[in-house]
């Protein structure tokens, strides 16, 4: 027993002096790492911070520690911007600072050339004018994106964003239309709601009229662009499709769903007793009556008296009421057109129903040729436009019946082919015809013209209707691209 007690002790002593030896021994300790720190910032902040060639995915401003000693090779990288590269020696245990201003480094700018297809149109700059005319230069700008506006008389403003980089020029070219004599509107370049126009008129304080497919109505005075439409008014369909403004300043604005009229700022919902609230013609004659066409008939509107005149079983009016035009002859006599299927009279007592023999080249032709879309009377002679629908037979372009003698024929063979939306006559005679294929202007003794895509600034062949105001300029509307002014009176 003692033995084996005096052996533990041993083996525990051994023990004791091993550890011992272990805690005092003489090898040298462990020298820190050396470290450096530094700080980089730019003007314009943001630059991503890439470290001998390695992105950091720090951004300016910001820090970088814990560096080793020796020299490091940094790039910045800025969008616009040419990347900037430096080196930096790091020392222990010392904080360095490094700031990069961009634009103290001519070759971080850039520039722009000016150029209009017009010359010595007004450069603006970001709006403020810079004292430069087209061709010129600006130079020593910030990378960064610039708002450039070129002005010029008797031309339309035109602008464009142009995106500056370090050290480029970048082109800004643009074309200035010449609104000298031609003046285009769309909803790019004026207070036009939409393109998709139906009809215009003018009252007598110049005011335009412009009724559109999709929008309402819109009411220009030159300056002012004003629409009204079923969120701010009594209107109960954005798609007009009729407007006439009386003798008395009323203005008349038909729709898909009924007839609204506007006086002194003021609406009034007109639809009780019309056949159909598809109003198709608006119409005041001489003694101020309101004509007032439909889908499904006729209605004559004297002071608040409301009358339907015809409908789908009137006796002697056309099968079909469907009412394209209204106009009235010098007896007074109202006449109407319903689309394809003919023309009637009205003579205020009854209906009596025309089919015309057409003469074409000295050439009696029965084509019964039915397809109206506008009536217009020129002093005895009533003015008919046609659609061109050749599976009918149908050959459009205008006709043109004499009211004393019943002699109807077709007119100015160079519209053959082509459908006629609309037709007005001045007071001289003067006619306006409005086409598929450009509008078409003729007065007697002078040469039919036509003014379409390619001799004017009318952005499409197609013509809707136009208007003569009282200055005697031309107002043209499309039914896929707007509106155009025709200064004729400045020639």
């Amino acid at each position: 027993m003692k033995k084996g007690i005096l052996l533990i002790l041993i083996i525990a002593a051994v023990l004791f002096f091993a550890s011992c030896e272990k805690e005092v021994s003489t090898s040298p300790p462990m020298e820190p790492i050396p470290l450096g720190f530094i700080k980089i910032e730019s003007n314009p902040s943001g630059a991503k911070i890439y470290e001998d060639g390695r992105n950091t995915s720090l951004r300016t401003p910001d820090s970088l520690g814990w560096l080793e000693e020796r020299e490091y090779m940094f790039t910045l990288k800025l969008d616009l911007y040419r990347d900037t590269s430096f080196s930096v020696n790091v020392d222990v245990n010392e904080k360095k600072n490094v700031f990069i201003d961009y634009h103290q480094n001519p070759r971080m700018l850039g520039g722009i050339f000016c150029k209009t297809n017009l010359d010595s149109a007004k450069i603006f700059l970001n709006g403020e004018f810079t004292g430069k005319y087209t061709p010129d230069t600006i130079k020593g700008l910030i990378p960064g994106d610039y708002e450039i506006l070129y002005e010029r008389e008797q031309c339309r403003a035109e602008s464009l964003t142009v995106t500056i980089t370090s050290n480029v020029y970048m082109d800004a070219p643009k074309v200035l239309k010449d609104t000298s004599v031609w003046v285009d509107y769309s909803t790019n370049t004026s207070g036009l709601p939409s393109n998709l126009l139906s009809c215009i008129a003018i009252d007598k304080q110049n005011n335009i009229w412009i009724g559109t497919r999709d929008a309402g109505v819109v009411k220009y005075d030159g300056i002012n662009w004003v629409n009204y439409n079923m969120e701010n008014s009594e209107l109960f369909s954005n798609y007009i499709t009729a407007i006439e403004v009386t003798e008395s300043g009323d203005v008349y604005i038909g729709s898909l769903d009924g007839l609204t009229k506007f006086s002194d700022g003021l609406y009034t919902v007109l639809y009780q007793r019309l056949p159909s609230k598809h109003v198709t013609a608006i119409f005041e004659d001489r003694d101020g009556i309101l004509w007032i066409g439909t889908k499904e008939g006729l209605v004559k509107r004297e002071g608040d008296f409301v009358e339907v005149i015809s409908h789908p079983s009137t006796e002697g009016f056309p099968l079909g009421n469907d009412i394209t035009g209204i106009a009235q002859d010098h007896n007074r006599h109202i006449w109407v057109s319903v689309y394809g299927k003919g023309l009637a009279k009205w003579n205020k007592q009854y209906w009596k129903s025309f089919n015309f023999d057409f003469m074409v080249d000295g050439i009696l032709r029965d084509r019964k040729e039915n397809n109206y879309n506008c009536l217009v009377f020129d002093g005895d002679y009533l003015f008919m436009g046609h659609s061109f629908i050749p599976s009918y037979g149908q050959k459009g372009g205008i006709s043109r019946y004499d009211v004393r003698f019943g002699y109807f024929y077709y007119y100015f063979p160079e519209i053959w082919g082509k459908n006629v939306s609309d037709i007005i006559v001045r007071g001289d005679g003067e006619k306006y015809i409005s086409t598929d294929d450009g509008l078409y202007i003729y007065k007697s003794g002078r040469p039919l013209q036509r003014f379409h895509t390619l001799n004017s600034n009318i952005p499409s062949r197609q013509i809707e209707e136009a208007e003569v105001s009282a200055d005697g300029s031309i107002w043209i509307i499309t039914p896929n691209a707007g509106m155009v002014h025709y200064k004729r009176n400045l020639l």
